[in-house]
């Protein structure tokens, strides 16, 4: 397959990823094959997903743009902070963290961001937005399997705001009922 200026740009970690994804895509559509898909690596390899179902390549596609996307946003918020770090800056950027699949490494990145907002808006008069950390540092924690922190977390902001129903909702649920909310929330 010929390669060309437009062939997308993606991390070794990617191509290992999406070739796993490849081989596991539904081969009950084999009647609707499309030519083959090219996705060039940091280091100048190509992953070629040749004759994939149309479906499941359109899809790959789909998915492979929104996380060229997704990095290029990540990109612009660490250029951001860089420039003057601030509490909606680190919010936003972990928040955005908390987003991605878990393939791919990113939720301890979103709690230390969490964390820094949490550390700066502690040293600023309470505003609602505030309530955001506790909920999505919180998020952060269950994600990364330590629910002691996220609870301790929850109750925290719930101290702070006394009203907030996101909170409220996370401690009365059991591990597996704020696995199925968090599914909801961050799919």
């Amino acid at each position: 397959m010929a390669r060309s200026a437009a062939t997308p740009r993606v991390s070794n970690r990617l191509v290992r990823c999406f070739a796993r994804a490849s081989i596991q895509l539904d081969a009950g559509l084999a009647d609707q094959f499309r030519p083959g898909l090219v996705f060039r690596s940091d280091e100048g390899a190509d992953l070629v997903v040749g004759q994939v179902p149309r479906l499941a390549a359109a899809l790959l596609e789909a998915a492979i743009t929104q996380v060229i996307l997704a990095n290029n946003a990540l990109t612009e918020f660490t250029r951001s902070l860089e420039a003057r770090p601030s509490w909606i800056g680190y919010y936003t950027r972990g928040n955005s963290y908390l987003y991605w699949p878990a393939i791919f490494g990113r939720t301890k990145l979103g709690v230390a961001d969490l964390e820094e907002a949490l550390r700066l808006q502690k040293g600023e008069p309470k505003r609602p937005l505030h309530l955001r950390v506790y909920v999505a540092l919180g998020d952060g924690y269950f994600k990364m399997d330590d629910m002691a922190k996220a609870t301790a977390t929850w109750k925290e902001g719930l101290a702070q705001f006394p009203d907030a129903e996101p909170l409220k909702q996370r401690l009365a649920l059991q591990p597996d009922g704020v696995k199925a909310l968090l599914a909801t929330v961050y799919d």
